[in-house]
């Protein structure tokens, strides 16, 4: 990993050594970008996002002739914030190294820094994922939990649901089938259910869990069965499609999330697109180069979203 500091000769020697082939590796273009399939992309011109919901009456009642109609109060909940952040990162380049540079590679600052910002929003959508079981990061939503709570409470009433596995087990159809009972009971603020269907399965960077997600998802026969049964989680979905997504960017090995994309209320959002300048100091000739960004990433509401953290 590159150190942090000036460039110089001493620090760059093979740029300044003949003989070498000119194929260095500057950025990673072969991969598709993982974050933007998690959370929501977008802009945004406000420095902070403010939000609240508003909750009516759930159903009608009947009345009788002569009777007027039953009044029910609307309920507005507290009000949800949440603030940018600046994330920046530069390098400096001696007017030494810059002559004697070879094959011209310390003026690419552009590549450099733009991979760079690549990397910290996929980072930044993995610590939101890495975060989704603890809220200790920061990423809480509208009712001061974490994404994934056994005990999300409702605005109309007193009562709690849970979008997080009880008993969590590593990916199997066990976990898949917990998962989807949670999709089925999952409720609006007035306790109403909710017709949510997932169509995302977000795992960690392992082969064998990923394997595992293939024969689950997509197998006509149940796993380790002697005679062949149908595949129950297949059988449920039917034609319906999970795709799945394994993202190398969390800590964890194990933890896996279900996503329902027409629910997803996370968001990333760029207050301040990528922007790269470069300046020189006068007495010393040394050329810097810098990016900067401004970008604003949480959740609001966690219905949509359901995972398992086996130990």
């Amino acid at each position: 990993m590159a150190g942090f500091g000036i460039t110089t000769r001493g620090t760059s020697q093979l740029l300044f050594r003949k003989g070498l082939m000119n194929n260095f590796l500057n950025a990673y273009q072969e991969y598709p970008t993982v974050a933007s399939s998690i959370m929501r992309f977008g802009t945004t011109d406000e420095v902070e996002i403010q939000r609240a919901r508003i909750v009516g009456p759930s159903r009608m009642f009947r009345s009788y002739e002569g009777e007027g109609p039953v009044l029910s109060k609307i309920t507005v909940s507290d009000k949800f914030s949440a603030v940018d952040r600046t994330y920046q990162l530069g390098y400096g380049v001696t007017i030494e190294a810059r002559e004697d540079d070879l094959y011209n590679q310390l003026n690419k600052g552009g590549t450099h820094l733009g991979h760079a910002a690549r990397m910290t929003q996929e980072y930044l959508v993995g610590a939101f994922l890495d975060d989704s079981f603890a809220g200790t990061a920061g990423y809480v939503g509208m009712d001061g939990l974490p994404l994934l709570s056994a005990s999300h409470p409702l605005m109309s009433s007193a009562n709690v649901v849970s979008n997080l596995v009880a008993q969590p087990v590593a990916l199997s159809i066990a976990g898949i089938t917990a998962m989807l009972q949670l999709y089925r009971d999952m409720k609006d603020e007035n306790g109403d259910p909710i017709m949510s269907v997932p169509d995302k399965l977000i795992i960690p960077n392992r082969v064998g869990m990923e394997m595992d997600a293939i024969r689950i998802l997509r197998q006509q026969w149940e796993l380790n069965t002697a005679n062949n049964n149908d595949n129950p989680v297949k059988a449920v979905l039917g034609s319906r499609k999970i795709d799945i997504i394994v993202n190398p960017f969390i800590t964890s090995t194990s933890n896996y999330w279900m996503l329902d994309s027409r629910l997803n209320d996370s968001h990333f959002l760029m207050r301040k697109g990528i922007q790269i300048r470069d300046w020189e100091d006068k007495p010393t000739q040394t050329q810097f180069v810098a990016n900067r960004m401004r970008v604003l990433s949480y959740f609001y509401d966690w219905r949509g979203w359901v995972g398992a953290a086996p130990v």
